[in-house]
């Protein structure tokens, strides 16, 4: 079955869980799915099997605390550290296509946005003039942001799942502020 199959069942069938089971299971799943460099075949899979074992617990009048253990969390990076990784080809694929894909929207908003600044409002030029070496600076600072922000964001989502409370970061001790 390929990936998208798997998602798709696995989203139908989490349908069946009761409210309490299904909060249990939609922060494990997070919790899993956020480990980004791990096979997501292979995360699919164990994610609708550690499903399956929570409907037939159900069934059996048992909540997936009971089954997998009351941290959840503890039993999520166990499960995590038993997947294999991506291989190295796929993870340098999704790569450069999320580095493309960056590119292209940043280039199409800036263009967008120049092109409605000089006809509608009539500031700057028609035509732009990019300097190759300053242009590849500005991309590969943009990017190293992006990805930060991005890193940040999944790291800050790992916190907030299993209902803890997520600390605000703080900056003033790495001096920007």
């Amino acid at each position: 079955m390929k990936v998208k199959e798997i998602i798709k069942l696995n989203n139908e069938r989490r349908e069946k869980l009761f409210e309490e089971n299904l909060k249990d299971y939609e922060d494990m799943m997070t919790y899993i799915r956020l480990a980004s460099s791990k096979s997501e075949q292979q995360t699919e899979e164990i994610l609708l099997e550690l499903l399956d074992h929570a409907l037939i617990a159900q069934e059996e009048g048992k909540t997936i605390r009971e089954v997998f253990g009351d941290d959840l969390k503890a039993y999520s990076q166990d499960v995590i550290e038993e997947i294999p990784e991506e291989t190295k080809k796929k993870q340098f694929k999704f790569t450069i296509r999320l580095m493309l894909l960056f590119l292209a929207t940043g280039s199409l908003s800036c263009g967008i946005i120049n092109s409605g600044l000089y006809y509608i409002l009539g500031f700057g030029e028609s035509a732009l003039t990019f300097h190759l070496g300053s242009s590849i600076a500005i991309i590969v600072i943009n990017t190293h942001i992006v990805f930060g922000i991005i890193y940040f964001m999944i790291e800050w989502l790992k916190g907030s799942v299993f209902g803890k409370k997520v600390p605000r970061l703080n900056f003033s001790n790495c001096g920007l502020l």
